[in-house]
């Protein structure tokens, strides 16, 4: 990831002396990557060298759609692994049946105490 600020857009505002920063199509990008692979927005922040401010400003909808766009493709292709006709596909199909569909394993505990056992424990019944 180019971490450097070469091709950043800034333009002056007209009523004051304060620069404008606007992002090109390849810092939106990376932002989007990042923030899809679970970068906090500090580091995504100052891996691109801006203010923690405009990222969020700047690069909201990327923010917001990184993650998404990440766990659709993560979501395809444990979906085709967990649809093929081979055995390793076992493991992959019951973690989405888990995750996704709901599904859990669960432990019963069953505890068989006789009646000779009960007698001595003074157990109500």
């Amino acid at each position: 990831m180019d971490q450097s600020n070469k091709s950043t857009k800034v333009r002056k505002t007209r009523k004051s002396s304060r620069t404008l920063f606007e992002p090109t199509d390849e810092q939106r990008r990376q932002v989007e990557e990042m923030a899809g692979f679970g970068l906090p927005e500090r580091l995504i922040a100052k891996s691109m060298n801006i203010d923690e401010a405009i990222l969020n400003r700047c690069f909201k909808n990327e923010l917001d759609v990184g993650i998404i766009r990440a766990n659709i493709k993560v979501a395809e292709n444990l979906f085709r692994q967990a649809i093929k006709d081979d055995p390793k596909s076992i493991s992959v199909a019951i973690f989405w049946a888990k995750t996704r569909m709901g599904w859990k394993e669960t432990i019963t505990n069953e505890t068989r105490i006789s009646f000779i056992e009960r007698d001595h424990l003074d157990l109500e019944v």
